[in-house]
This record gives structure tokens, C-alpha cells and sequence, in this order.
């Protein structure tokens, strides 16, 4: 769309000079094939400038780099031109455009002049817009002026846009629309093209691509027209609206995506659709808007069509995966791909729904199925899944930890499918590998045909065997793999093709097979684009292009979780702890969190404040000020876990760097089921973090222990008691002692003490004996504070720091540690945006 606004240049007088000459026939001074090059020409281009003086209009075109320009000098005898001359312009072309623009140039700066229904003229209102520059003084018409035709407009729809076609109508005549001349005008049929010029111009429309002709095309502008403008060009123009208007006239209709997804055999039909409140749109629309979604489409008859801005991206997204037309045969587990995006609605099928019912529950209630009993309980679940998956004519990840036989696994269900029929079995590990596949074949399934790959060994297609290659080898040997399908082909240590970019990758992409699994126990080992090039080996496509997966890490928040949801009916993962049976280890880590800006400016406050009251020093505060310096500690410590803490303050929660910290590592686990245990000294801060938690997971059981606790079994019981996920709070004092909580393996210290052995006995109330599983500590340290110093402090003392604080509530010594206050309790780093 070219945006004509240029600058203009004219007084009263020469605009009233220039109305006059325009009236006259001009066009009878080109030829008919300047007037199709000028008129085209108009259209595109951008006026710079127009200037009209007595005898000539200057008007400045605008190019490339090449000023282009028009002089039309007007005497007695008519106009005459001089203008650069383009090489693609034929004659005087550009002039043509350039009284065009003249035209427009009146049009928009006179009020308008029509009749009236018997024929006089009329002044145009302002509608509104205020002043115009100058406005002609309308004499009463001249006999001479009422002859003529009159001008009458037609709006039609196209595919291209809303377009409004002239014709002139004669006492009987009868309007011929497909032809529109601007030869032999009288002066009053001149003046009515000026004001359809005027009014089309100021509506929005655009000279078309003949006489007569404008067009429409931003849809707000339709809308618009149809809402404010339609009838006063009934009125002035007795405008016929032709077919198909009536439907546009509703606006632009904002239509959803959506996928139904019908079975065919063990794959699925897939149809893009879009729809609009409810209503699914014509087969042609869905094809254009499919084709081409971000596209307004203007559909004759049907309306005006676009996708709404929201879902366009998706839409974008999965085109890659369907036919042109949006339509056509794929993977049944695409339906899982498709399923992760809010903005596309997803329609099932009866059986597809029933089939995704049951994928999505394969890890709960595995099939039982005979199996060797040398098989732990763990293994036989592993492999009961993998065949359900196959059943189900999907690809596997089966991702447990290091350790739990997943080799073996593996070959009971090579063993338990019969899967050496007429078709080899691949399966690719490092080198090192080899031998222990070799071995444990020879050792589980003595009698299965093994050939190991390499240069001695090419590959053979005609021979059902379990073929062993390493990765190296398989990249060596890639030019054969397009020879040969292989029915099952296995990927062990699969983090080794992480790189989508590596040779070896690519050599795993080529390989042929009718079922694929990968093996891993750290599938994601740097980044979620492990994850994306295992699963284009597993499933192409699934999760998306390359560009758009990494695209979705970094821009959308949201993804990751979605993809978790995606991505769990195909991945099985069991860890050591599952089977263990002694006391597992405790892994503690220092959390550091970051300042919110609330957090910091208080704490800052605090600190200024401080080196004024103990100005004299710490030996002196000690002395005649010790509470005082101990209050400060204090309120210190609860600036860094939430300003809520201060007195005469009350924040969202969210204003606490700890708790927004605490939010995102809880989804670790709860995602696995875990239960948590919550530590504070500060009992007003549980209660700040239990509306945290509340608020962002509605759904987890909680429980309160604090010294006002009446009956302390009952919230234990419940605990120890409820089923999956769960999170105790838990006052440091009150539950420091006398608590057995091994059902929970993630401990929170949301605020560190400075005696190390109290926090020691509030994580043995996890790690204990009787305890299943690893325990996970965290201890949440705000960074740049007193409290990562006192941390610091506590590592690089180590027993030295215990001993001197071990029976110690009040931190009096700490300060020998510290040349002064401000060495302890400084603000530094930045904050928390």
C-alpha cells in the first residue's frame, strides 16, 4: 500500500485557477497507451511534493535515487509538458501520472460538489474534520452546468480487496459498469468526479487498476466504511451494493486453528481447520488460510478472513508437517506434537481418543506378560512397556539411571517380539560398548545370530541378524544404509548423536527401520536440543523443526513444561532409588537467590541506617547497644527472605527473591512425585510461603508444624500418609527434634542459621534411618548479604566455625570474623529485576 502524503504548495487563487482547468478534458491530450502507463504508475509510486502556481503545476515523483518530476504549463491553447523522462515510460506517461495526482491533489483540498436529487449542487460538510484551507465559493449552477450525465457507484467484493466501480446513467440510459470513459465531461459531470474522487480518497479507497475504479483493502478501513460512510454514498451517489457485500459487512472475522485427527490404520488422518465462534469455514477458505495465514482474505460472498494473531505462529509451526493442503496421513503420536500448543484445538476421533487414553496411562497399568525370573520387578515393567508402545505404533526413550540393566531389558524384548524374523535388528553403541552387547547376548539368548559391523564385516541385508555397530563405524558405513530396512534399530548411550549437527548424527537419521529406541540415562546432558535430536531420531518431526524448538526455549516460558507433557507418554525413566534399600546419601546444596529491587532498597535502608547508630564500632555496640545490634541482625535476615517480614510492610509475595527461587525448584519435585520439607525460623515467613506454593500449586497437599501446633502427630500422620506429592512447613525451632519424616526427600532451609548443628538436626528429621531415598537439601542464601557471608564464613572455617558457634543462639563472636559492621552486612551486587 503506498501511503500518499506529500507536501503541497498553493494559494486561493491558483487552487481555484487549477479546479478550472482540470474541468476540462485533459485526457484527450495523451494517447491511450500513455493514459494506461500513467494511470498504472500513479497507483504505485510516492509523491514527494506538489506546487501550483499560476501557470504551472511542479509535481516531484519519488523513485529509487533518481528524482523524477512534472512541469505541466497551462495557457491559452491547453496544457503542456516537460518532465524527466523514465526509459520504461512511453511518451509523456509520467505527465499523465502527474495530472492525476493534480486531481487528487483538488479532490482532497476542495470540499466535494454533487448534486442534489434535482440536480443542483451542493456543499460538502466537513464532516467533522474541521477547517479546510480554502473553500471555493459555490456560485448557483448555470443552465449549461445541470447538463450531463449523472455519476453513480457500484461497490463489489473481490479476492483482492473492497472496490467501488462509477458509471454514468443518462435519463434512459442504462449504466454499463465494465466501461467508465473521462473523455468529453461537461463541467458539472467534471465536478462530480472531483467529489468521488474527494470522498473514495478520504474513505480510504485507492485508485484501481481502471477508470473509474477505487479499491479497499485494510479490513478496520472496511469495517469502517460499512459502519459510518456507506450511507451518505447511498445518498449522494445511489450507491448499489453488488453481490457478496452483505456478508463483508459483519467485519473481519478472527478464525482459530484446529486439527481433526481421525484413525487410519495405526496412523491418523490429519486435517488443518479453522473455524470462526463455533462454525468451521468453507473448504476454499480453509485451503487459502492454511496456504497462506498471514494473509487477510477477502472471500465474495463469504466475509473477510484472517487467523487470529495469537494461534499465526502455530500455524506457521506445524505447516512444515502436512501437505500444501493441510491435509493427509502421518504418525499417529503427531497428535501429541499438536497437542502441546494451546492456540490449536485438537479434535479426536473416537478410537484416536481412546488410543492417546491409553498411551498416556501405558506407565501405570503396564500389560503383564511372561517374562524370565531373573528379571527384576523394575525390568519386567520396562519391557512390558516398550511392547505396549510398539503396539501402539509408537518410538521409545527408555532413559533409566546408569546401572539398572537397560541392555538387558532391551534384549528380553528383542527375545519376547521374535524380533529376528526376516528383517536385521541394529543396534549402534560406542565402541567401548561392544563387547559388553556381544556378552550379554552370548550370556541371556545364546544361540541369537550376532555380526558385529566393521570394515571386514560390511553390512548385509539379506541376513536376520542382530547386527552390533559402533557409532563410528555406522557413520563409515552410511552410504549403505539407504540399502537396507532393518525391523528394530537401537541407539545405546543416544546422548552420543546430542550434536543435530555431527556426521554420526546424520549417519543415525539415515538409518531404516520399522521401530526405533534410544537408550540413555542422561538424555539431556547440556541443553533441551539433546532432547529435540534424540526425538528426530525416535519420531521426525515430533517435536517440531529445529529453528522453531529452539525458537520456543528461548522466547516462550511456558514451553518447557508443555514439552515435559509431550514428551512423557514415549520416555520411561526409573533411578537407583527406586531399588535401593540402605540409606541412600544426602546431597546438600547452597542456593543462592537473588534480591527483588523491594528487598534491596530496604535492606539498603537498613544498612545506611546502621553505620550511624554504630558509628563508634562494634566493641562499643557490643557493649552499650547489644540488643540493638542484635534487632538490626534481624531485620537484616528478613529483608533477605521478604520484606513482608519488616514491620508496617505488606508486599506480594512475589516481592521476595526467596519465595519466587523457592517456586521454581519446588517443580523439580513435585513433578516427581516428591514430598518437601520447608524449614524457617520466622513463622510469619511459612505462612508467606505457603500462600506461594498455594498459589502456584493448588493442588499439593500442605501441612503446618510451629510452636502453636497443639497436636503434632496429626500433620505428621498426614503427611507420611498422603499419596504423591506433598509439603510440610516447618518451624525451625518446633521441629528440630522429635520428628520422623522419611517419607520426604527434598528439604528447603528457606533462611540459614547460624548455628550449623541446628540446621544438621532439622535435615535429620528427613535423613534417617528408615529413610528410601536420596535427600535433597537445599539451603536458600540470599546473595550479596550478610547471609552468604555468614555461608562463606562457615565453608572456609569449617569444624573451627562449629566449634565456636555450636552452643551459641546469638551470633556474638561472629563479629571477630569481620574487621567491621559494614564488612558484615554490605549490600553488594545487583538486584532482581
Amino acid at each position: 500500500m503506498i501511503h500518499r502524503t506529500p507536501q503541497r504548495s498553493y494559494t486561493p487563487n491558483t487552487m481555484e485557477t487549477w479546479f478550472e482547468r482540470l474541468n476540462r478534458d485533459w485526457e484527450n491530450f495523451f494517447t491511450e497507451k500513455e493514459l494506461r502507463w500513467g494511470r498504472n504508475y500513479y497507483r504505485t509510486s510516492e509523491v514527494r511534493s506538489t506546487e501550483l502556481l499560476p501557470k504551472s503545476a511542479i509535481i516531484h515523483f519519488k523513485q529509487g535515487k533518481e528524482p523524477l518530476y512534472v512541469i505541466v504549463d497551462w495557457d491559452e491553447s491547453g496544457p503542456s509538458f516537460r518532465e524527466s523522462h523514465p526509459d520504461v515510460a512511453p511518451g509523456h506517461g509520467l505527465a499523465v501520472a502527474g495530472m492525476y495526482e493534480l486531481e487528487e491533489f483538488i479532490a482532497d483540498e476542495l470540499p466535494p460538489v454533487t448534486e442534489t436529487e434535482k440536480g443542483q449542487h451542493d456543499r460538502l460538510e466537513n464532516n467533522g474534520e474541521g477547517p479546510k484551507p480554502f473553500e471555493r465559493p459555490i456560485e448557483q449552477p448555470k443552465k449549461t452546468d445541470k447538463t450531463g450525465r449523472r455519476l453513480r457507484v457500484r461497490l463489489t467484493t473481490r479476492t483482492d480487496g473492497l472496490w467501488l466501480e462509477s458509471g454514468w446513467k443518462g435519463k434512459e440510459d442504462k449504466i454499463d459498469w465494465s466501461k467508465f470513459s473521462l473523455r468529453e465531461l461537461t463541467s458539472w459531470e467534471r465536478e462530480q468526479l472531483i467529489g468521488y474522487t474527494a470522498r473514495a480518497h478520504r474513505c480510504g479507497f485507492r485508485p484501481g487498476d481502471r477508470e473509474g475504479t477505487y479499491r479497499l483493502q485494510e479490513p478496520e478501513v472496511i469495517e469502517r466504511f460499512f459502519l459510518r460512510e456507506i450511507s451518505e454514498w447511498k445518498r449522494r451517489y445511489g450507491l448499489v451494493e453488488g453481490e457478496g457485500v452483505a456478508a463483508w459487512k459483519r467485519g473481519l472475522a478472527l478464525v482459530r486453528p484446529s486439527i481433526d485427527v481421525k484413525a487410519d490404520g495405526i496412523q491418523s488422518r490429519f486435517r488443518f481447520d479453522f473455524s470462526h465462534r463455533g462454525t468451521s469455514v468453507s473448504e476454499e477458505i480453509r485451503q487459502q488460510l492454511f496456504r497462506h495465514p498471514g494473509h487477510v482474505h477477502f472471500v465474495p460472498g463469504e466475509g473477510i478472513f484472517k487467523v487470529d494473531p495469537g494461534s499465526l505462529g502455530s500455524v506457521h509451526e506445524w505447516k512444515s508437517l502436512l501437505p500444501s493442503e493441510g491435509e493427509g496421513i502421518l504418525p499417529r503420536y503427531l497428535l501429541f506434537t499438536f497437542a502441546r500448543d494451546p492456540n490449536v484445538d485438537l479434535r479426536l476421533s473416537r478410537e484416536v481418543a481412546r488410543w492417546r487414553r491409553q498411551l498416556e496411562e501405558a506407565s501405570e497399568g503396564l500389560e503383564e506378560v511372561e517374562l524370565p525370573d531373573y528379571l527384576r520387578p523394575y525390568q519386567k515393567e520396562g519391557v512390558s512397556w516398550l511392547r505396549k508402545l510398539e503396539a501402539a505404533g509408537c518410538h521409545t526413550l527408555l532413559a533409566d539411571e546408569m546401572g539398572l540393566g537397560k541392555t538387558l531389558q532391551i534384549l528380553t524384548y528383542l527375545n519376547a517380539q521374535d524380533a529376528l524374523g526376516e528383517k536385521p535388528v541394529m543396534v549402534v553403541c560406542p565402541a567401548s560398548v561392544v563387547p559388553v552387547w556381544q556378552a550379554e547376548v552370548e550370556r541371556f539368548f545364546p544361540g541369537t545370530p550376532i555380526r558385529i559391523l566393521s570394515r571386514t564385516n560390511p553390512l548385509d541385508a539379506d541376513s536376520p541378524a542382530l547386527w552390533i555397530c559402533s557409532y563410528t563405524q555406522l557413520r563409515r558405513n552410511k552410504h549403505q544404509l539407504e540399502e537396507i530396512e532393518f525391523a528394530y534399530a537401537i541407539l545405546d548411550e543416544a546422548q552420543s548423536i546430542k550434536n543435530p549437527d555431527a556426521k554420526v548424527t546424520h549417519a543415525c537419521f539415515a538409518i531404516r527401520s520399522r521401530q526405533r529406541i534410544a537408550l540413555t540415562g542422561t538424555p539431556m546432558e547440556n541443553r533441551p536440543l539433546d532432547l529435540w535430536t534424540l526425538f528426530r531420531f525416535l519420531m521426525p518431526g515430533f517435536l517440531g523443526s529445529r529453528r522453531q524448538f529452539e525458537d520456543l526455549v528461548k522466547l516462550d516460558e511456558t514451553f518447557l513444561p508443555r514439552l515435559r507433557t509431550q514428551i512423557t507418554p514415549f520416555v520411561l525413566r526409573r533411578t537407583k532409588l527406586a531399588v535401593a534399600s540402605d540409606l541412600p546419601p544426602k546431597v546438600e546444596f547452597d542456593w543462592i537467590c537473588p534480591l527483588t529491587s523491594q528487598q534491596r532498597r530496604f535492606y539498603e535502608e537498613l544498612t545506611k541506617g546502621a553505620s550511624g547508630e554504630f558509628k563508634d564500632g562494634l566493641s562499643t555496640a557490643l557493649k552499650h547497644k547489644r540488643m540493638h545490634l542484635f534487632s538490626l541482625l534481624t531485620r537484616l535476615r528478613q529483608a533477605c527472605c521478604d520484606p513482608s517480614l519488616l514491620p508496617d510492610h505488606s508486599d506480594h509475595w512475589t516481592h521476595s527473591g526467596k519465595l519466587m527461587s523457592l517456586i521454581g525448584r519446588l517443580e523439580e519435585a513435585f513433578e516427581g512425585g516428591s514430598k518437601v520439607v520447608i524449614f524457617s525460623q520466622f513463622v510469619q515467613f511459612l505462612r508467606r510461603a505457603r500462600i506461594a506454593v498455594k498459589s502456584e500449586y493448588p493442588h499439593i497437599p500442605q501441612m503446618e508444624l510451629t510452636g502453636s501446633t497443639l497436636d503434632r502427630e496429626q500433620p505428621v500422620k498426614r503427611f507420611r500418609e498422603a499419596d504423591g506429592a506433598a509439603v510440610f512447613f516447618v518451624s525451625l525451632r518446633a521441629g528440630g527434634t522429635g520428628l520422623n519424616l522419611q517419607t520426604a526427600d527434598y528439604v528447603f532451609l528457606l533462611d540459614p542459621w547460624w548455628n550449623p548443628a541446628v540446621e544438621a538436626q532439622a535435615i535429620d528429621r528427613v535423613h534417617r534411618i528408615g529413610q528410601k531415598k536420596r535427600v535433597i537439601v537445599y539451603r536458600m542464601i540470599t546473595k550479596g548479604t550478610i547471609e552468604e557471608r555468614i555461608e562463606r564464613l562457615k565453608h572456609d572455617k569449617g569444624q573451627l566455625f562449629e566449634d565456636l558457634l555450636s552452643d551459641m543462639d546469638a551470633p556474638v563472636d561472629i563479629f571477630k570474623q569481620f574487621g567491621s559492621l559494614q564488612d558484615l552486612i554490605a549490600l553488594e551486587d545487583e538486584p532482581l529485576r
